[in-house]
């Protein structure tokens, strides 16, 4: 039968541990982008694959994938960086992970970032950025996601801005630290901002937060998506909506969170919180390379990780979602969440 995959980073397990849980032991590689791409002293043709030992893909897989050309820029003390990328929530904080790495080099350059007003109240806590458009910026550069499922995207970013950088933590003085009357909470936000295919199904949701108790119930709060129209089951709390802003706040008291590949995820690995997140469509190694303590899992079907963005997806969605979704029924969701416990408890993985 066949198992999900499980990549662990982080956690006691290796600076760069990565290990699926697989029966073949091996990994696929695959160029999705119209150029030849060039992974240490690999070359992959556009449109095919290789496959690698497991161990070998996933140091691979560690190293920065889709090149750039870097800027070559004389930084002096005064000087002014202008970024700008009007995207959603996990994008900007690989892009200010990205900015980070560049003040780590250039601390005397002042670096603008140009983003949705949605995002300029979370900007403003981060102490190395101004919010906004400068005057007479040296550099101007409007950030990229990369085209390869493949890449490190804190990397890919960095590269923009004419640096290296694989760290996707930040400071960031978030101002309200009592968020949570919990202690220790854990939280589970099961949904993505779009509630679409990278969300776990409403069925499955609705069949884990009335098995609450078999986890922890008390230590739990649940994140809903604004279209969840569910009960919270045997689940003791949850919370309403939230502005970015109060979602920062929560997740800085937390112990740990357990979600999929959205926002949350990104945000509590830039403030160092363990998390568990169920991919779907896309694969951990686009976004999982930069956290320090992440556990990743990918669903084994046919057509995964189709790599897919915008709904232009190659299976139909129906009344069982798609099939990366529908793998994550509520007894594998549980499971890995039991583990995940574990970890974040200090206990035996």
């Amino acid at each position: 039968m066949k198992r999900d995959k499980l990549f662990c980073i982080g956690k006691g397990k290796g600076s760069t541990l990565s290990m699926p849980i697989a029966s073949e032991g091996n990994v696929s590689l695959v160029n999705q982008s119209s150029i030849v791409q060039t992974i240490g002293d690999t070359t992959i043709q556009p449109g095919t694959s290789i496959t690698v030992p497991t161990d070998v893909g996933m140091a691979m897989l560690r190293r920065p994938e889709f090149k750039v050309e870097k800027p070559s820029i004389n930084w002096e003390p005064g000087d002014k960086l202008q970024v700008s990328r009007f995207a959603g929530l996990g994008d900007l904080i690989f892009l200010v992970a990205a900015c980070h790495g560049f003040h780590m080099y250039h601390p005397d350059v002042r670096i603008y970032v140009d983003a949705h007003p949605d995002h300029h109240e979370w900007l403003s806590w981060v102490p190395f950025i101004n919010v906004g458009k400068c005057n007479d910026p040296k550099f101007v550069v409007g950030t990229t996601s990369p085209s390869l499922v493949h890449t490190d995207r804190v990397n890919h970013i960095a590269e923009q801005i004419g640096i290296e950088h694989h760290d996707i933590r930040f400071p960031i003085d978030i101002p309200n630290t009592d968020a949570c009357w919990l202690e220790d909470p854990i939280l589970f936000a099961p949904y993505s901002a779009g509630a679409g295919a990278r969300s776990l199904l409403a069925s499955t949701v609705t069949q884990i937060l009335e098995r609450a108790p078999e986890i922890d119930r008390n230590r739990f709060v649940f994140v809903p998506h604004n279209s969840h129209r569910g009960s919270t089951g045997a689940l003791r709390y949850s919370t309403g909506p939230l502005t970015i802003g109060e979602l920062w706040e929560l997740v800085s008291v937390s112990t740990g969170v357990i979600t999929v590949d959205t926002g949350v995820a990104w945000m509590a690995a830039a403030l160092g919180k363990p998390v568990l997140v169920f991919y779907t469509h896309s694969r951990p190694q686009e976004t999982a390379n930069a956290c320090s303590d992440i556990m990743a899992v990918e669903p084994v079907v046919p057509c995964a990780p189709c790599g897919l963005r915008d709904g232009d997806y190659p299976c139909e969605a129906g009344n069982h979602g798609f099939q990366c979704q529908s793998y994550y029924d509520w007894r594998v969701v549980m499971l890995r969440m039991a583990e995940f416990i574990k970890l974040v408890q200090g206990g035996p993985s």
